[in-house]
């Protein structure tokens, strides 16, 4: 850097970018931390729902595992679409 004469034109100069270069970092600083914010909530938000996927696919799985017991192997009769649903015992 080149010398830069000591006159009270330069220091105010300088006091103004140095003002500026505070107020810029101050503001990414915010701007980072909204950021993060942000991040945390949708990764909560990840969380939450691979939960209640694994709930749900077990939930599932249970139930298909059900009714290959109740009705022997049916995954054949289902792809050609020769299966029909068929109610319980209970009505439902």
């Amino acid at each position: 850097m080149s010398e830069v004469p000591p006159t009270r034109m330069n220091q105010q100069v300088f006091k103004g970018k140095k003002k500026a270069a505070e107020s810029g970092h101050k503001l990414l600083k915010k701007k980072a931390d909204a950021l993060k914010v942000k991040f945390r909530d949708y990764a909560k938000m990840i969380a939450e729902t691979k939960g209640s996927m694994s709930s749900d696919a077990t939930t599932a799985f249970f139930s298909l595992t059900q009714a290959e017991y109740a009705a022997g192997n049916f995954k054949q009769k289902v792809a050609e679409g020769t299966l029909t649903a068929a109610r319980g015992k209970d009505g439902q």
